[in-house]
């Protein structure tokens, strides 16, 4: 039998000891005898918060309860609702929801929703924070705080933030899957419409960047895959001299090979035994021409800068080396200045009148390999004629300019891309005029050739190599007689440019050799 003092601490229950066996009480007396008192004051504690736990968990659990239960009587009522009225279909739950409902833009309107740029969606007016909604409204970077929204990346024309809530009828899944699939954009740079860009003073440089004006995210359209020089003439599909006044193909030379790497490219005496002479062989197979003149190679290794090491090439002719001065030239491989940077401005390197004045002045050497050229031109135009309308046909040779131009790694930024000739009209190139020195002279003067930039079209369609390996080669047409007899624009000539990026401006700096050849048929 439990003791009096013991039961005192339970006053008002039931003893549940009377019910047990004697020996079993006898046995609770025995652990209990000697520390009564310690047992007593203990159990005293924690009976409060025991109790208060206790009667907590069941009101927690009754309400958890009474919620279910309503949240289970409004989704019934609501579908009852749905199958009675089923021109409902799209109504609101009865419970409170952040939900518009339905599919586009008019009936969320219906619904009473309100567009927010905060949220950037249409939302019922009691899940929005009006105030705070408002303050947004009021930190964008504009003059009174608002924000600028424009129609795309090129901020061609600036909406309004009805005109924003309004996309919302475009279909997401739809536009996320062609995100997968459209063209990734790089940053390219034109002249503005009607601006007259001034040359600039120095040798073998475009105008400043602040003459380009017109800069714009356009897309990119891989040429992959790459034939084999070969495979070339079978590939309908793939970008050909003739229709897009370049292509690209897969080119492996002797320096890909071992005991040679991306170094090797840049000695002068490897490039002349066996980079200068095969690429000069591609070329004969890829157009059919009976000749290849290689007139220079230039290097580049540098990141951007306004001004580069081809500002100093020819600008002091007693210190330039014989690799500066010789036929063919060695540009950017002086160890004192280093490699060139990319052309990060759209051009055309010569015009048809800039290519004849190439021929002519460029270099001794260059003038002698093109003397029949020279000759045959300049006895047509002491006739008096036009040498676009009557130089093919007329029995001089065909002759045309190119770039072979391959990264000598695997290109991660500032790639080059190129517009297919057919893509862009006489009313988009803009004359310029670049200096070059007249190297091989022996003296320090210069001669100005005529270029071309370019103004937008939305014609404009710009190609690239995406990730493109130091085996793969864009062949880039300058200049073509028969091109230009035959009408084209720019006589076959292709704008191109070196192109940003985004997200790529910490790599390390795009390394590339160019090889500017004469072909002759």
């Amino acid at each position: 039998m439990a003791s009096p003092s013991f039961l005192k601490a339970f006053k008002g229950e039931k003893k549940v000891y009377d019910d047990l066996p004697s020996s079993d009480v006898e046995s609770e007396e025995t652990l209990l005898k000697g520390n009564r008192d310690d047992i007593l004051s203990y159990s005293k504690k924690p009976s409060k918060i025991h109790w208060i736990a206790l009667i907590s968990g069941r009101i927690a659990l009754i309400l958890l309860s009474a919620w279910g239960l309503f949240s289970l009587y409004n989704i019934a009522a609501y579908h009852i609702a749905q199958s009675r009225n089923p021109s409902e279909k799209f109504a609101a739950p009865i419970y409170p929801s952040c939900s518009c409902g339905g599919t586009t833009v008019a009936e969320a309107k219906q619904r009473g929703c309100i567009f927010t740029p905060l949220a950037i969606a249409w939302l019922p007016p009691h899940c929005i924070d009006m105030e705070l909604s408002d303050k947004f409204d009021k930190e964008g970077p504009g003059p009174n705080g608002e924000w600028d929204y424009w129609s795309d990346i090129n901020k061609t024309r600036r909406l309004t933030r009805e005109e924003v809530g309004d996309l919302a009828d475009h279909n997401v899944t739809e536009t996320a899957k062609s995100l997968g699939t459209e063209p990734p954009l790089g940053k390219l740079r034109y002249v503005a419409a009607g601006h007259v860009p001034q040359a600039s003073p120095h040798n073998l440089h475009l105008p400043a960047l602040s003459e380009f004006g017109d800069e714009r995210f356009l897309p990119l359209y891989s040429v992959r895959p790459i034939p084999t020089v070969s495979e070339l003439p079978s590939c309908i599909n793939h970008a050909q001299l003739d229709t897009h006044g370049f292509t690209a193909v897969h080119h492996a030379t002797t320096l890909h090979g071992s005991p040679y790497s991306s170094e090797s490219f840049k000695d002068p005496q490897l490039l002349k035994q066996y980079l200068i002479p095969e690429t000069a062989e591609m070329m004969k197979q890829i157009t059919g021409c009976k000749t290849v003149i290689t007139e220079f190679l230039l290097l580049r290794t540098a990141i951007w800068t306004p001004t580069d090491s081809l500002a100093t090439h020819g600008e002091d002719a007693a210190e330039a080396s014989e690799l500066e001065t010789g036929f063919p030239q060695f540009i950017g491989f002086n160890p004192k200045h280093g490699g060139a940077s990319p052309a990060s401005k759209i051009h055309l390197d010569f015009s048809p009148n800039g290519s004849r004045t190439h021929i002519r002045k460029f270099h001794p050497d260059m003038a002698k390999v093109a003397s029949d050229i020279i000759r045959h031109e300049d006895s047509l135009l002491a006739a008096g004629k036009n040498l676009k309308e009557s130089y093919k046909g007329s029995g001089g040779p065909r002759w045309a300019l190119y770039s072979i131009w391959r990264p000598l790694k695997t290109v991660k930024r500032d790639p080059l891309a190129v517009i297919g000739n057919g893509s862009f009209t006489e009313e988009d190139c803009v004359p310029v005029k670049v200096q070059f020195p007249n190297m091989g002279t022996g003296t320090n003067e210069t001669h100005l050739c005529e270029s071309l930039l370019a103004t937008y079209s939305e014609d404009h369609k710009w190609y690239w190599i995406d990730k493109q390996t130091p085996q793969e080669v864009l062949v880039l047409r300058f200049f073509d007689s028969d091109a230009e007899g035959d009408g084209r624009v720019a006589a076959g000539g292709t704008f191109h440019s070196s192109v940003e990026l985004p997200g790529m401006e910490n790599e390390a700096p795009r390394e590339s050799l160019e090889i500017r050849c004469l072909c002759i048929w």
